[in-house]
């Protein structure tokens, strides 16, 4: 089955990674590295909200958006953020 949006799972895949990628460096104390790690998620939903606005955009940006939130909860978690941390990801939130 051949689908009609082809660049849409790679871009799911992306920030998936990115995710998994935030909560290694959480887990290996980097929250400096995790935060930034944490924006390329940022930006690939803010990304796919500029798109055609197709139902199909808004979702993926929706499950990148879960993405993020997800991690920063991971890192409120396990108390990896401090008032730097929690200030720069709370001004992206919308």
């Amino acid at each position: 089955i051949e689908l009609p949006f082809p660049h849409l799972n790679p871009i799911v895949q992306t920030g998936k990674w990115l995710q998994f990628k935030a909560c290694a460096e959480l887990e290996l104390n980097q929250p400096d590295q995790a935060v930034q790690t944490l924006m390329g998620i940022h930006h690939l939903s803010r990304v796919m909200q500029q798109g055609n606005h197709s139902l199909i955009d808004a979702l993926i940006a929706l499950t990148l958006d879960q993405l993020y939130l997800n991690t920063i909860y991971h890192g409120l978690s396990i108390h990896a953020w401090n008032q730097d941390h929690l200030q720069v990801l709370s001004s992206t939130l919308d």
